[in-house]
């Protein structure tokens, strides 16, 4: 049970709401908290604070109205379906905001352009892994390093609850315009995926997307065995420009990263799943693999530089137009009326656990 305090007004006047809550802990004072909430949210503080309902619910459950909660160690928001006008990208781009500035993550300035630059989840991956996997509306789902929400949001329709976990509130904040636009509601935790709570869970599906580099490979296994409920499947997913020679204009585009970012392995992200299970309860399955394609603009493969930490509007600085009109230059010859094609190969690798 939770020490709970709820500020808001109902759900029919479409404002947001905040929960807030210190988990084992009394009930507290929330002002503390609400500039940090309200902000994530891009929502004001709810104006009736003068209306406060103390409630204890369990994490992740629906309050006695049916709204959804989500909570984080500090506090817990209800993603209301409210919509919010669109940013322009580019016009973010231009930000002077660095982590170091502002205490933001490594992808604090990628987060407005990752949904609409990286390489896509088209709808059809996201059916064919829900028909071979049998999910219903019976199952719970939550996904870690979940982002702007890409695969959370895909599979939302799909199962009955969706949670999403990211440690960077700005991945949070696009992540809830995303489900405000699609109507669908999500529960958003603010947390690093190893330091979640240990009450949260379990679950019958943990997705990762490209976020499995990123974490503690010593506390993976252990995170998952907890996570994954009896029966249930972990599905590392992915979506890449297929590499075979059809994207003409990838070597191209992966040598201008490799000059502006520094890196020196663009594949770090592709994880053996064999190896972070080693010693685990989960059994590997057959893959499952769904080939799209689509056009974009030598424009949009330079933004999707901005993407990645190693060239994020952070990490370029200043040198951000140089970037772009870099890029576009060595992309153009590819292109046919300014325009590229792109085939996109979705994966998702498959784990399952025994039944009890």
């Amino acid at each position: 049970m939770y020490a709970t305090i709820r500020l808001g007004t109902t759900h029919r006047s479409g404002a947001g709401f905040l929960r807030l809550r210190k988990a084992g802990g009394p009930r507290f004072d929330s002002s503390q908290h609400t500039q940090k909430a309200a902000r994530l949210q891009e929502l004001p503080a709810p104006a009736d604070t003068g209306r406060v309902a103390a409630s204890e619910e369990p994490l992740g459950q629906k309050s006695a109205s049916g709204n959804q909660w989500a909570a984080d160690a500090d506090f817990v928001m209800f993603i209301s379906r409210e919509q919010s006008a669109e940013r322009d990208p580019r016009l973010l781009v231009a930000s002077n905001a660095t982590p170091q500035m502002s205490g933001m993550g490594r992808f604090a300035t990628t987060a407005p352009l990752y949904e609409q630059f990286r390489p896509p989840y088209f709808p059809e991956f996201f059916r064919t892994v829900a028909q071979k996997q049998m999910l219903g509306r019976q199952h719970a789902l939550i996904d870690l390093g979940t982002g702007p929400g890409l695969i959370a949001l895909g599979f939302a329709p799909y199962v009955g609850r969706v949670v999403g976990v990211d440690p960077e509130p700005a991945m949070l904040e696009a992540a809830k315009r995303a489900g405000s636009r699609a109507g669908l509601d999500v529960e958003l935790i603010e947390s690093a995926a190893e330091q979640l709570p240990r009450d949260v869970g379990p679950f019958d599906v943990v997705t990762i997307g490209r976020a499995l580099h990123w974490m503690d490979r010593n506390l993976v296994g252990s995170l998952l065995e907890r996570l994954v409920a009896p029966g249930g499947t972990i599905l590392i997913c992915s979506a890449r420009s297929a590499d075979d020679g059809r994207n003409g204009w990838l070597d191209a585009y992966n040598e201008a990263r490799r000059y502006w970012s520094g890196a020196t392995d663009l594949t770090r992200h592709r994880q053996d799943l064999s190896a972070v299970l080693a010693g685990t309860r989960f059994r590997i399955e057959e893959p499952i693999a769904v080939e799209s394609s689509h056009e974009l603009s030598a424009r949009d493969l330079a933004y999707r530089t901005l993407t990645f930490s190693t060239s994020s509007p952070a990490a370029l600085g200043d040198k951000v137009d140089a970037m772009l009109r870099d890029i576009e230059q060595r992309l153009l010859p590819f292109g046919r009326d300014g325009l590229l094609r792109e085939v996109v190969i979705a994966k998702t690798d498959v784990a399952r656990s025994p039944p009890l």
